[in-house]
């Protein structure tokens, strides 16, 4: 077994039962508070490696973005923590035209130019691209049981995850796609097939509080959120490409940065939150 895919097994166990162990927490106090901080956390330093992946200086306008980014968030959990609240459409809007406001007053400060218009315009879509999907994941938190809809999230996209590494480890002859050219068709099929089964498995141990266990839905969605899952992989894999690295941090050895971690959560969690209204579930 080489180094690297050692690394892997050894920091890849231990994120897990870190995780693992940050969920079981959030269960036990049952304060939301410690989510919205880890989700806030987790998505401003994704926003700064995502700033760093561009080759952008890490300036006013990187602050500025993480500000809006933090802001939305907890406006989004403000609203979730009291339905009563009225307003969210008018929050949606404002956070709608922040970035792009936001985007022009920083242009101010220097010499208009094509290349300056693509920085804007990148960062602006880092920040929606980090900022919409954790914030369905804080409105996942906040639906009934909602504390075990998150560890199930999490549990069918990283199920997802590892069964695609070890299943395209093994089997994987067919390339996906272009933008990753190291995972496999049957890597694909072998997370999906893995997700389904973590998907139904969890939902019964965890959220089946009369006993029933509706298959073909929770089915669909283990296979729904690891598309969507493998999308975001994909998605933050596109970004790295396009801007020629390999990682889009070192914070964990063999894995790369917080982005590097969380981008098939990125997709895939919100995807839950949406299969299960959709489902009925």
């Amino acid at each position: 077994m080489s180094t690297h895919h050692r690394d892997r097994y050894i920091y890849g166990t231990l994120l897990l039962v870190g995780v693992l162990l940050i969920l079981w927490l959030d269960v036990a106090v049952e304060a939301t508070y410690g989510f919205l901080g880890l989700s806030t956390l987790f998505g401003v330093v994704s926003w700064i490696e995502f700033r760093r992946m561009a080759g952008s200086r890490i300036g006013l306008f990187t602050w500025l973005g993480s500000a809006v980014l933090a802001a939305a968030l907890i406006g989004e959990w403000w609203f979730c923590a009291d339905p009563s609240r009225d307003g969210r459409l008018g929050f949606w809007t404002g956070f709608a035209v922040a970035m792009p406001l936001l985007s022009v007053l920083c242009s101010l400060r220097s010499t208009p130019s094509r290349q300056r218009a693509v920085e804007i315009a990148v960062a602006a879509l880092g920040v929606v691209y980090l900022a919409v999907p954790l914030m369905l994941f804080l409105r996942l938190r906040h639906v009934d049981g909602g504390q075990w809809w998150v560890m199930l999230a999490v549990l069918v996209v990283k199920s997802n995850d590892i069964g695609g590494y070890l299943t395209g480890r093994r089997f994987g002859r067919t390339p996906l796609s272009a933008i990753s050219p190291k995972k496999t068709v049957e890597g694909a099929v072998g997370g999906l097939l893995l997700g389904i089964g973590t998907s139904i498995g969890v939902y019964a141990l965890l959220l089946s509080g009369d006993g029933s266990l509706p298959i073909g839905r929770l089915a669909a969605l283990g296979a729904l959120t690891g598309i969507a899952g493998q999308t975001g992989d994909l998605a933050e894999s596109f970004f790295k490409r396009a801007f020629g690295v390999k990682d889009s941090g070192a914070l964990v050895p063999a894995f790369g940065g917080t982005l590097d971690m969380i981008d098939s959560v990125l997709f895939g969690a919100p995807m839950v939150y949406l299969a299960k209204t959709a489902l009925e579930l």
